[in-house]
């Protein structure tokens, strides 16, 4: 039988960010389920971090709402306007309203009573129990880190061509590739009515030399306004053109600072409310987002471990 495992933690605000679940999931995968692994909560002042609810708003950017006051609700109506709060910034999911309710902690209850209750909750079986100073933790060897794709991303990956592997290799977001140059017949025509107009401007300075000298203020301002009628016009079909890529070029930002927000790890970039509630890890649980886990987890330590991805 595998060796039961402890992870030890400092409570967060609805659960703290994902980095905690994730550790659970590796506790449980290499102790045989949740029933075989305890976490301990830290009873310390709830720091700076703890008290950020860390999700992606409506525009695909990472942001961060702040927690009330240690993280503690007043009264019902504190809690309710927070809850709007969220939903109103937050990008829009399927169940994101239950998940908000279900996560955030009831009145007058803080951050560790809170998250005494949360837990059991999302893993059931797992045990949690206040940390008393000195309590060792046993989580293993260093694992891989995990990085979840929830069915919408895995769609934007595949309409895209690119798979969740390749995305994170790219050291900054290139959503700028989906801005298209101009091309094709247009830009040929564009190229050569400028070469044309250049030839005849040239054509008409000299003539106006010859005729008189005084004519050059005149051929000036014509050549300014040919330019910028030419230049208003290709930067139109420019934007035409970006208007019809917009749309691809959202879904590649969303997408990427949802795996990799803001160049951060995703674990640590994001809450585990945003976790299930806009990604989709369903709640509680299931035992096979554990249970495929075990080959990942080794006791030799890798100085660079390969991400797992995970679907939600």
């Amino acid at each position: 039988m595998s060796a039961a495992r402890v992870v030890r933690a400092a409570p967060g605000f609805a659960g703290g960010r994902l980095a905690l679940l994730n550790r659970l999931l590796r506790a449980c995968a290499a102790a045989g389920g949740p029933a075989r692994v305890t976490l301990l909560l830290d009873e310390r002042p709830a720091g700076d971090d703890d008290l950020v609810l860390r999700m992606q708003n409506a525009h695909g950017d990472p942001v961060g709402l702040p927690a009330p006051h240690r993280g503690e609700f007043r009264d019902t109506r504190e809690r309710e306007m927070f809850a709007a709060a969220v939903r109103d910034l937050a990008l829009p999911a399927p169940g994101l309203g239950k998940m908000v309710k279900d996560f955030l902690p009831q009145p007058r209850t803080g951050l560790l009573a809170a998250a005494v209750e949360l837990w059991p909750r999302l893993l059931p079986g797992l045990t949690v129990l206040r940390a008393e100073d000195g309590a060792p933790a046993d989580e293993g060897a260093p694992a891989p880190p995990l990085v979840w794709v929830g069915a919408p991303a895995r769609r934007t990956l595949d309409d895209l061509g690119i798979s969740a592997r390749e995305l994170l290799t790219i050291e900054r977001e290139h959503s700028e590739k989906y801005r298209p140059a101009l091309a094709g017949e247009l830009a040929s025509g564009l190229e050569r009515a400028d070469a044309l107009w250049l030839e005849e401007l040239g054509r008409l300075r000299a003539l106006a030399a010859e005729v008189d000298p005084s004519l050059f203020g005149s051929w000036s301002r014509m050549e300014r306004s040919v330019r910028r009628g030419l230049g208003e016009f290709r930067a139109a079909a420019e934007r035409c053109l970006d208007n019809h890529a917009g749309i691809r070029r959202s879904r590649w930002h969303t997408l990427y600072q949802q795996l990799r927000p803001a160049g951060r790890a995703q674990e640590e970039g994001y809450s585990v409310l945003m976790g299930c509630g806009q990604i989709g890890i369903p709640v509680p649980i299931p035992a096979v987002l554990w249970q495929c886990l075990p080959e990942f987890t080794s006791a030799e330590p890798s100085d660079a471990p390969q991400i797992l991805f995970l679907d939600s």
